[in-house]
């Protein structure tokens, strides 16, 4: 079993002491100065036979680096000893003369952020582990998203790359956050580093670029976030293709065309794409550049509701709920999906479960379950769930008279809420409810 030889710029201890507890962590062993140089030993000869003895060499590779004297020899003197080089490439930066001469560029790995849980760095712990004959991490699961279209030159894919990962750290821990900025400068960064990507061809680049100038308040620009997400498209981007539909959708920086929207939702569905598909199912709910089909928008609200994506489940609730247009009427699936999306913070879904216990529509009547979902709809805003905290304190007689309410007065004129507020007033003990769904033709 041999050992990594950590070659670094002072400058970057600290990020050399955060890859060498990595390494130690994952099982694989390192040399690294001055750890591993005893006491009164001659400084050069101890590092000359630890590069004898490696079985590569790690290179942190930055400006600083590039910049060291003692790095540019260690770098040396392992490719004249045939030890493989392991360049890990920690900032963007353009390979000097020195360094483009032992380094090919096909074998430079991005590592923006030193972070065991990042797939870039388990691939390289997983290639160091190979090298030293350590066992190493276990293979890094892979998502199902698809990657990036990237550009086909090595050199520029890592470089754009690179560039993405800094704007994506930028954009994702600091300021995309309900599309508030917290911290301007970062935003900036975010932008600069998003923009030096996507102008290297990077799909995923121009996607995050066109969000900042969709939703920003202050930085909106329509017209130019719809050409990145157009280039990000005409790339194959499944997101790209969302958002660039979203944008004919809404006719936001480009002219309203419904249909043009579907069709580029239905292209990111057939990607597997969670968002497109519940974008199609939308159109389908509503009839949004495609005809109204409720048993179809089912299917892709299904589809899009599986991959997580939680705006979905309220539309499966309400479909299952209100059973229109050909789609099943089934009270207690509309439950599962409302609970679902509630569980997850739903805002509408709270409420709608709330109503559901309120009344006993696809579950057991419960007044404290009702009460619980109501309020956290409430909470947030929802007006009907205001409407029925301030109904659950009222007699029987006064959830009769609701219901009567609903079947005089043309402007509440709603006979499936009149039945509700009879069965509720029924069930707790108002025989004129009663009566009211016996002539109805309704069960209690």
């Amino acid at each position: 079993m041999g050992y990594a030889f950590i070659s670094y710029s002072t400058k970057n201890q600290k990020e050399a002491d955060a890859m060498r507890d990595l390494f130690r962590k994952n099982g694989i062993d390192t040399w690294m100065a001055p750890y591993d140089i005893p006491v009164g030993s001659r400084y050069a000869q101890v590092v000359n036979q630890a590069l004898k003895g490696c079985a590569c060499l790690v290179l942190l590779l930055t400006d600083e680096a590039q910049n060291s004297t003692w790095v540019g020899k260690e770098v040396e003197r392992a490719v004249s000893y045939r030890r493989t080089i392991v360049p890990l490439q920690l900032e963007a930066i353009k390979l000097n003369d020195e360094f483009e001469l032992y380094i090919s560029t096909d074998q430079i790995m991005a590592i923006p952020k030193i972070d065991e849980d990042r797939p870039e760095v388990q691939k390289m712990l997983q290639a160091v582990s190979v090298y030293t004959g350590t066992e190493g991490p276990a293979p890094y699961p892979q998502t199902s998203a698809a990657p990036s279209p990237a550009p086909q030159n090595d050199f520029t894919f890592q470089q754009a790359e690179m560039y993405f990962q800094f704007g994506k750290d930028y954009y994702d821990d600091r300021f995309c956050k309900e599309w508030k900025l917290k911290d301007e400068s970062d935003f900036t960064k975010a932008v600069e580093w998003l923009t030096k990507a996507a102008d290297l061809g990077h799909a995923q680049a121009m996607v995050y670029l066109g969000n900042c100038l969709y939703h920003v308040i202050g930085y909106i620009d329509y017209k130019k976030a719809v050409s990145w997400f157009r280039k990000a498209a005409e790339l194959g981007l499944a997101r790209g293709e969302n958002n660039l539909g979203v944008c004919y959708l809404n006719g936001k920086g480009v002219e309203e065309d419904k249909a043009e929207a579907f069709r580029l939702f239905r292209k990111a569905a057939a990607k597997d794409y969670a968002m497109a598909q519940f974008n199609v199912g939308r159109c389908y709910y509503f009839g949004l550049g495609v005809e109204e089909n409720w048993p179809e928008a089912v299917k892709w609200f299904e589809k899009a509701a599986e991959q997580g994506i939680v705006g979905a489940m309220p539309y499966l609730g309400d479909v299952y709920y209100y059973g229109k247009h050909g789609a099943p009427q089934n009270a207690e699936q509309a439950v599962n999906w409302y609970r679902k999306a509630a569980e997850q913070g739903n805002a509408y879904a709270q409420y709608k479960l709330g109503e559901c216990f309120w009344f006993g529509t696809g579950v057991h009547e419960d007044d404290a379950e009702a009460w619980k979902w109501l309020e956290s709809a409430a909470a947030q805003g929802v007006d009907g769930a205001q409407y029925y905290l301030q109904k659950m304190s009222l007699s029987p007689n006064d959830w009769y008279n609701l219901g009567l309410d609903h079947m005089v007065y043309p402007l509440q004129r709603d006979r499936d809420a009149a039945i509700l507020w009879y069965r509720k007033a029924a069930r707790h003990g108002s025989e004129k409810a009663k009566q009211r769904l016996k002539e109805m033709g309704e069960r209690l």
